[in-house]
């Protein structure tokens, strides 16, 4: 056994003696919690359950918003230092131009409205970066976290463009093909009716072929005789 190797068992020796002597052993007895102590625990934490209310436990939810980057359709929120009428507006705007008809597009604008504005403050972030004597980035760090978000933010604004307009093609080919089969169905019935029209028509001149025939066989019976009066 080398000096090195001896030296550490001895170390751990005399560790685990000092442990006996202190009662930290098998042996020791742990300390138990009495009944008082966990009645007077538990009330204790009666009184410390946090807001109960949907506003308070709305606004402790954000007690740690950093930037507010982070996307989330069910949090997402107009901060302080920011204009609310700014937000309506744009999202105002957004649905004058692209007029959702039903829940999923109105979902979809609204994407993009929050989109937008996540973009436009991951923007704003930005500059907080620079040094404003020099002009460089002061904090790289920052930097290219706002970077990120803005990229993200910018792809999930397109993206959200891109579904509404896929969305309102398959729509336009579903009703652009209800209405050519409607065509068609109202074009065959057309056709139909016009080949009974020329049916009659062809056995109308049948019998008036047949009729002709009968007269040049039987003159006698036209032009009809007519009796004169006594």
């Amino acid at each position: 056994m080398s000096k090195r190797t001896q030296r550490r068992a001895e170390q751990r020796r005399a560790h685990r003696e000092n442990r006996e002597l202190n009662g930290a052993g098998a042996g020791a007895v742990k300390p138990t919690t009495s009944e008082a102590q966990i009645a007077a625990n538990r009330e204790n934490a009666t009184h410390s359950t946090g807001p109960t209310s949907e506003i308070g436990k709305a606004i402790v939810s954000q007690n740690r918003t950093v930037h507010g980057l982070n996307y989330n359709p069910n949090t997402f929120r107009v901060l302080a230092c920011e204009d609310q009428f700014a937000y309506d507006d744009l999202l105002r705007q957004l649905t004058t131009d692209h007029k959702p008809t039903d829940t999923t597009e109105t979902l979809l604008v609204t994407s993009m409205a929050q989109h937008r504005w996540l973009l436009d403050r991951a923007n704003r972030l930005q500059e907080t970066s620079f040094d404003q004597q020099t002009g460089e980035i002061a904090d790289q760090k920052l930097f290219a976290l706002y970077l990120r978000y803005a990229t993200t933010h910018e792809r999930a604004f397109h993206k959200c463009l891109t579904d509404l307009l896929k969305l309102r093609a398959t729509k336009q080919k579903i009703e652009f093909g209800f209405e050519s089969q409607k065509h068609r169905a109202d074009r065959h019935q057309h056709f139909l009716d016009l080949k009974d029209l020329d049916f009659t028509y062809r056995q109308m001149k049948i019998l008036d072929m047949e009729h002709e025939r009968t007269l040049a066989k039987h003159p006698e019976i036209w032009p009809p005789k007519v009796k004169k009066a006594a």
